[in-house]
């Protein structure tokens, strides 16, 4: 695999309980803790996804099987998969989206549901470059123009693995007709790439290598939950 690859998930349906539980199952312990202390169950159905989706991505990639996968974070809080320098991943959910991304190098992904926002806030937290660009958009572009920045951003901060240790206006994102480039940051080089999974959602990628998939590949969250389980039936599970 020489470029990262993507996927992207909508929640779909609700599941029933007794759906549910039949997953946390097949999950270890301290994962099922975890997803078992959220008040709220979409927080919940997104998490538990997201962990399906990843060790779904595993086992088709490495061969580990479910019960020996193990992962580990970083001192920044950043999880990565145990004896297996060559799987980079990483995990985001908002609203109905699930989004995933791996690598042989270091990789982010963020995605966000577009929603009113205090446009203050970039001010705040965006280089003055990034403020000032945003700011010469029309009024009616900026709440969009800023999930753009936003998710990118978080995409860099994800893949170099300090998350928000580092100040997010100590670089700048400039998003121009040649490209996306960065200013500023660490002396690593990292490369960015925009998708459109949905009108309502802004995702952005950030890879060490200037290699992406033209698209993300669409999971269907159902057919995710039915391998899963055949993975742990067949006994690549947990359970």
């Amino acid at each position: 695999m020489e470029m990262p690859a993507v996927y992207a998930a909508r929640i779909g349906s609700q599941p029933d309980r007794s759906s549910i539980d039949r997953l946390l199952a097949y999950l270890p312990p301290d994962k099922q803790a975890r997803i078992g202390r959220f008040r709220n169950f979409a927080d919940a159905q997104r998490t538990l996804l997201a962990e399906i989706v990843v060790r779904n991505a595993i086992v088709g990639t490495t061969g580990t099987d479910n019960r020996s996968i193990r992962f580990d974070t970083n001192c920044y809080g950043k999880p990565y998969l145990k004896n297996s320098e060559y799987f980079n991943f990483n995990i985001s959910h908002s609203g109905e989206w699930v989004v995933f991304v791996f690598g042989h190098c270091a990789v982010g992904i963020d995605v966000e549901q577009i929603g009113p926002i205090d446009i203050s806030l970039a001010e705040r937290y965006f280089s003055p470059l990034e403020y000032s660009s945003l700011m010469s958009h029309d009024p009616s572009d900026r709440i969009a123009c800023f999930y753009d920045l936003w998710t990118l951003k978080e995409s860099y901060v994800k893949a170099v693995g300090k998350g928000l240790s580092i100040p997010l206006d100590a670089f700048a994102i400039l998003i121009g007709r040649d490209g996306i480039r960065m200013e500023g940051g660490g002396p690593e080089r990292y490369f960015f790439r925009q998708y459109g999974i949905d009108a309502g959602y802004r995702l952005s990628v950030c890879s060490a290598k200037d290699e992406f998939p033209a698209c993300p590949v669409l999971l269907n969250a159902e057919d995710e939950c039915v391998s899963f389980i055949r993975h742990c039936q067949e006994g690549t599970g947990y359970g």
